[in-house]
């Protein structure tokens, strides 16, 4: 891509590289050393010349430092293009107007957080961020993106990468205060040394391996600094970063590289001490060599013994769209200012003075393909990158528990919001640590991360503080449905709740039934009655014609025995399922069968009286005849039919639920209408 860009041109780009050492002050003082006269430093004296200018810079990784040379860059109208620094604040304009970068701002970070968050069902999570803009600003970004969310912050933990006191304040209040309890997820907002320090003081405590889930941001990512030497702390950790676009050519060059034969680099030394644990024998002492005794060699078999293991840092695609971009907007400038360019001097007259506020324009409105990452490059209006992240899982890969990075997903910035997430279940795993064996195994289950446990069913929620996350339960009163997760009704007379307390259902009639153990008593018993009565019957019938049987007044006895009949019938009724007929032959027969008995035993009680109370007259009492004695009883009887007749027509019988509560348990009884005219029908 550069050759092409730079095709038939004669322009000669130039770097002054700086190591910032992730400090904004030495980063300024390093800005102000370059864009002074003291230049001639790095460039000798006769090669000065107008040709010979500033037009851009590339960097910090860091957004604080980003931001502190921005200021400078701004008065000196300089563009700057950063391949790392993610801070929202940098999207200010115009506190930062010459500010642009190739990555996507913290706001899409944010919200890839939250999406996370969500798609693992976490209600209740801890942050932990670091001072200063980067962790600050991205906190606030969180926050703002979980308004509407049923999500909420157990508590804000800060670190400072300048005091190592506060992770061990940090990790022990996470582990110590009661109100992270059940807090799983813990999202880090913080670069990478602050990340490392977190780890350190988890993985120092056997205990607290496996206790979080951490979810850090790009400043954790891909890198494999913080985990190295911590990784059991780290395990299950869920990252994202912006997403890779990895360069085979650049492993392949890198690979390549001996310290012997890249001399240009001066940090390559270093990298080479403190990758193969070694020191070179004219090395100054550095943090990086100073415990090494073995001596280096160029020679790469020298260390094939050496568990050493090269991956491309996720970073390096970004650097190179960083410079792509810088390269072809300088390219773009000098077409449009010089359209003649001579090949001697490419740079004509009419391009100064340098015009920093053009080659902004110009460069916010570059847009390519790099072919080195197969990426597609172009900004928006304030000059912030678009791109999509990748979600890694520090896992466990093989059955040498060996630990490594996994890509299980990536977020994009989506109309659909169902779809910004997008996670392979089938590269997301969970892993369990057993203390007592020190040895961890693969679940199955998503950890979770809440505040209180959901209520049982019948239980609502009360809340405890102003968190919706936290509650605690309290159950509906009797008879009553949770219809949400924060209101009781009750149910109607005839209803209960079901099992689940979320409907009401209606009550099981409950009647004196055949199926019913006290039934059959009385059943049993009015059959054997029923058939002894029968028995009577046909023996009357039988000897009708006796002396006896027409002595005892044999036609009072058989209605006697009528009545006695409908008695034991009347048992059957009353163990059939009342409806309306079954309550209409109750209301008759109990009543009725009764006074057809009484009446019988009236009349019969009243003629022998009145015969053996005559002895005195000669004259034969009146109405002793069998068919008086009939009418008689018949009379009384009609009164009792009249008086039944007259009620069911003032009250049509009818069955008629009645629910009755005891000890807390609710039943629906299935009755034969009753009221005060029944109490008056009866006998």
């Amino acid at each position: 891509l550069m050759s092409t860009v730079l095709a038939n041109s004669n322009i000669r780009f130039g770097a002054l590289i700086y190591d910032s050492c992730d400090y904004e002050s030495y980063a300024v003082e390093r800005a102000f050393n370059m864009l002074l006269p003291s230049v001639h430093q790095c460039i000798r004296l006769h090669h000065r010349n107008e040709s010979s200018l500033i037009a851009g810079v590339i960097g910090s990784a860091s957004s604080i430092v980003s931001m502190a040379i921005a200021d400078i860059l701004r008065l000196a109208e300089i563009p700057q293009i950063s391949y790392a620094s993610t801070s929202t604040e940098l999207s200010e304009k115009p506190r930062f107007q010459f500010f642009s970068r190739v990555v996507p701002p913290d706001t899409y970070q944010a919200e890839a957080v939250v999406s996370i968050i969500q798609f693992l069902n976490w209600t209740y999570v801890a942050v932990i961020k670091e001072t200063g803009s980067y962790g600050e600003r991205l906190t606030d970004d969180f926050k703002t993106k979980l308004k509407n969310k049923t999500i909420c912050i157990a508590g804000e933990l800060s670190v400072n990468v300048k005091d190592a006191n506060t992770y061990v304040r940090v990790i022990r209040e996470l582990y110590e205060d009661e109100k992270y309890r059940f807090v799983v997820g813990v999202i880090i907002f913080a670069q990478e040394d602050s990340v490392r320090q977190i780890l350190n003081q988890t993985a120092s405590k056997n205990e607290l391996n496996g206790r979080w889930v951490f979810l850090g941001t790009d400043g954790w990512g891909k890198k494999w600094y913080p985990v190295e030497n911590f990784g059991r702390a780290a395990i299950n950790a869920i990252t994202i970063a912006p997403k890779l676009y990895p360069i085979a050519a650049f492993d392949e060059y890198f690979t390549k590289l001996i310290p012997s034969k890249n001399t240009r680099n001066p940090w390559f030394i270093e990298y080479w001490e403190e990758t193969y644990k070694c020191k070179f024998q004219h090395s100054p002492n550095t943090i990086f060599n100073q415990n090494y005794t073995r001596s280096c060699s160029d020679n790469y078999s020298t260390y094939a013994n050496l568990s050493v293991h090269y991956f491309q840092e996720g970073y390096v695609h970004y650097v190179v769209d960083a410079v792509f971009t810088l390269v072809i907007a300088i390219k773009k400038l000098v077409d449009e200012k010089c359209s003649n360019p001579s090949r001697l001097k490419p740079l004509c007259k009419e391009f100064y003075p340098f015009d920093g506020t053009r080659l902004l324009s110009v460069l916010r409105n570059v847009s390519f393909r790099n072919d080195l990452s197969k990426r597609s490059i172009k900004f928006t209006p304030n000059g912030d990158g678009i791109g999509t992240y990748d979600i890694f899982q520090y896992q466990i890969i093989d059955s040498n528990n060996k630990l490594n990075y996994r890509t299980i997903g990536e977020f994009s910035d989506s109309d659909q919001v169902n779809e910004r997430v997008r996670i392979d279940l089938n590269t997301l795993k969970w892993f369990k640590y057993y203390p007592q064996h020190l040895t961890w195994s693969e679940i199955g289950v998503t950890p979770r991360s809440f505040c209180s446990e959901p209520c049982r069913p019948g239980e609502i929620r009360t809340s405890t503080d102003s968190q919706q996350c936290c509650w605690t339960c309290r159950a509906c009163d009797f008879y009553h449905i949770a219809v949400n997760e924060t209101l009781c009704i009750p149910c109607a007379e005839a209803e209960i709740p079901n099992t689940n307390f979320t409907h009401c259902v209606p009550l099981q009639e409950q009647y004196l039934s055949i199926k019913n153990g006290i039934a059959w008593p009385a059943i049993i018993l009015s059959s054997i009655g029923l058939l002894m009565t029968i028995y009577t019957i046909a023996i009357f019938i039988r000897f009708s014609d006796t002396p006896v049987i027409k002595a005892s007044s044999r036609e009072l006895s058989y209605f006697l025995l009528f009545g006695i009949c409908a008695c034991h019938l009347c048992a059957w009724p009353l163990v059939l399922k009342p409806t309306a007929i079954t309550c209409f032959f109750i209301r008759i027969g109990v009543g009725l069968s009764l006074t057809i008995c009484l009446a019988a035993l009236l009349t019969k009680t009243n003629r022998l009286a009145r015969i053996f109370n005559n002895k005195q007259r000669v004259q034969q009492p009146s109405c002793l005849s069998p068919r008086s004695q009939l009418g008689i009883c018949a009379g009384i009887v009609s009164i009792q039919l009249i008086g039944v007749l007259l009620w069911i027509v003032l009250s049509p019988p009818a069955a008629l639920p009645k629910t009755e509560s005891k000890h807390n348990q609710r039943s629906l009884l299935v009755l034969c209408r009753t009221d005060s005219v029944h109490i008056a029908g009866s006998p």
